[in-house]
């Protein structure tokens, strides 16, 4: 008799790349998710530490996660693109390797797309450096984001996204610009997939020294080639975009 396996009703998709400092505990705030329907995919791409061994031993005896392994360093917007191909949940969550769930995050963002008519559900989030949880800072998002609104600020955290997976399976990510995120919102919003916020912090956000979004002059540099020469809106408004951007940055850590 063949077994018909129960599709699961959200994917977790989790790039692990030189990250055993911090998997663990995003994994343990994975498991204490108030919505159980799910699956975790793990896919790590080409650490050279011990992530790998971590992982696999945590997952013993956890039958919803699942850990495959790059041949190759692809990076993390192909490695995403593996996981959305990988998928088999109605919808797909993004969390990086080094962010923290709150607990019900997963449930809220299920309960507003249901009962919206939006594609990607994204929340506020707090923010912390390294391990020290003592000076959380919020972020406050908008609630509703329009494209126009997207080349002025990123309002939406990757590790914070749950979308639909036929959007996923529509669009991918782009492998060729850094912060292929904001890249991935852009493409989203200027094909009129509809975003909806929760004004609500539901994941601590953690700021890395030495990570990507922790050297601001090369993301300034990578954002305006994302709305220069991704988006095209030229160079002029492209400077004008990223003055926007400096000054919204300032007051959203300064705070």
């Amino acid at each position: 008799m063949n077994i018909v396996k129960n599709k699961p009703l959200v994917s977790i998709i989790i790039p692990a790349y030189n990250c055993r400092d911090t998997i663990i505990e995003t994994l343990d705030s994975v498991l204490k998710q108030s919505l159980q329907d799910f699956e975790v995919i793990i896919i790590d791409d080409g650490s050279n530490d011990d992530t790998y061994k971590m992982v696999n031993d945590y997952i013993l005896d956890l039958s919803n996660f699942s850990l495959y392994k790059n041949r190759n360093n692809l990076g993390v917007a192909d490695t995403r693109n593996r996981g959305f191909d990988l998928a088999e949940g109605e919808y797909i969550a993004l969390l990086d390797a080094d962010d923290i769930w709150l607990p019900t995050k997963l449930q809220k963002q299920y309960e507003l797309l249901k009962s919206s008519d939006c594609d990607v559900v994204y929340t506020s989030y707090n923010m912390f450096k390294n391990n020290d949880y003592s000076n959380l800072k919020q972020y406050d998002t908008k609630t509703t984001i329009t494209y126009k609104d997207m080349l002025k600020e990123n309002y939406v955290g990757c590790s914070t996204v749950m979308l639909k997976s036929q959007i996923c399976a529509q669009y991918k990510m782009n492998a060729d610009v850094y912060h292929e995120d904001y890249a991935y919102w852009l493409l989203l919003l200027r094909n009129n997939v509809k975003f909806s916020g929760i004004d609500e912090p539901l994941i601590n956000y953690r700021i890395v020294q030495g990570a990507r979004s922790y050297n601001k002059l090369k993301a300034l540099k990578n954002r305006f080639h994302i709305l220069a020469n991704v988006e095209k809106i030229g160079y002029l408004k492209s400077l004008m975009m990223i003055s926007s951007y400096v000054i919204r940055g300032i007051l959203k850590y300064a705070k």
